[in-house]
């Protein structure tokens, strides 16, 4: 996984703790992503990643796309997409 990220990635796919791993590895930077996919996102706060995603988020340039992908759309989910998109 090291060798795959060394130079330009165009895409990288990571659970929510491996890529915190790598962020505090300095294996990997996020400062350059212009695209943000958060996938199964009542899932990720359902299971408590809430602050891990948050954490992320924080990583990515301020004017990247994002997109959010959820099967259902509960209120905390809501509130949540709100801190983490940018004009949802």
């Amino acid at each position: 996984q090291l060798a795959a990220l060394q130079g330009r990635v165009g895409l990288c796919i990571a659970t929510t703790g491996r890529l915190l791993d790598l962020l505090g590895e300095r294996a990997v930077v996020l400062g350059q992503v212009t695209m943000l996919v958060l996938d199964e996102a009542d899932a990720l706060l359902a299971l408590g990643f809430e602050a891990q995603v948050s954490a992320i988020c924080g990583q990515v340039r301020p004017d990247r796309q994002s997109l959010l992908f959820s099967a259902t759309f509960p209120p905390n989910l809501e509130q949540a997409a709100a801190a983490w998109l940018t004009d949802p």
